[in-house]
């Protein structure tokens, strides 16, 4: 059973620890903080509902009279985080947020390192870059809890004699403590699939869950896939099932009852072999009339 991290083994809203700004954002900061609100709100990812209150957390009302923050449009970026073209106050922007990779590509890197050095939340928090047309605009600490449910369905998972696999894009260190041994961070939505590749042709049979756009060529690639309810649409059209209330603990109910069907199916199948054996045996001995089979058979 592989399992993604964020938003499937942890809680599928996050908070927002922490939030600080370049000192040269390229943006008057209660411009770029309504920015950031508008550009999450359009996304489903996990980690952007942490950003939907960030005028609440900043302190500072929303006047109603301010121009309108106008999300041209959001393109996601598998594994990484969104990208999205905004409008405000006349003026035009071109909005990055997600993991502290996309910092490294940044014009200014090194503003990144000086900003996240400063974040509250240590290495259990999840640090999310905000890129302003190229430039590093401000570097956010999200708050995110491992699933209460987490811990007894991965109890009861090895319990069935499953081999349990956590896959994510974040860091190592994020992903200890979850209850799961064999950890491969840091991947991209391919790296996952090639990770399922290779389990497959090994002759294991896979059960991915997840529940983002990083999730679903994996899912695909899988025997069987499980999509978290309230995931990504792409994620939730690809997997084999849903899981509509986000309680672990179905799952092993499931895998359960699933086994319980093949072993019904199984049996029944040798009962059907068996007297139809036998019927077969008795009819060409002349032992068993047609009309009698009939009857036995219904």
């Amino acid at each position: 059973v592989v399992f993604d991290k964020t938003g499937t083994l942890t809680r599928p809203q996050a908070s927002l620890i922490d939030l600080a700004f370049a000192d040269d954002a390229g943006m008057e900061r209660n411009e770029l903080r309504r920015l950031i609100g508008a550009a999450q709100r359009a996304s489903d990812h996990p980690i952007a509902a942490a950003f939907r209150g960030i005028d609440a957390v900043s302190g500072e009302a929303t006047d109603d009279a301010e121009e309108p923050v106008i999300v041209l449009n959001v393109c996601p970026l598998p594994g990484k985080g969104i990208a999205a073209d905004c409008r405000i106050g006349g003026r035009a922007a071109r909005l990055v947020i997600g993991s502290e990779e996309l910092a490294a590509q940044a014009q200014d890197p090194q503003t990144w390192e000086t900003l996240a050095r400063g974040l509250a939340g240590g290495t259990r928090a999840k640090r999310v870059a905000v890129l302003l047309d190229g430039r590093v605009a401000a570097a956010a600490a999200v708050d995110e809890r491992p699933l209460e449910t987490g811990p007894a369905t991965l109890a009861a998972l090895s319990a069935l004699g499953l081999r349990l696999i956590l896959m994510t894009g974040d860091r190592p260190e994020r992903a200890a403590g979850l209850g799961i041994d064999e950890v491969h961070a840091g991947l991209d939505p391919e790296a996952k699939q090639r990770l399922v590749l290779g389990l497959r042709r090994s002759g294991a049979r896979i059960l991915f869950i997840g529940d983002g756009i990083n999730d679903a060529v994996a899912m695909a690639e899988s025997d069987a896939s499980i999509a978290v309810g309230g995931g990504a649409p792409l994620a939730l059209a690809t997997a084999g099932a849903t899981l509509l209330e986000h309680d672990l603990t179905r799952i092993p109910f499931a895998l359960r009852l699933c086994r319980r069907a093949r072993r019904t199916i199984a049996v029944n199948l040798r009962l059907a072999a068996g007297y139809n054996t036998a019927g077969m045996t008795l009819a060409a001995a002349g032992l068993l009339h047609p009309v009698t089979a009939a009857v036995l058979m219904t």
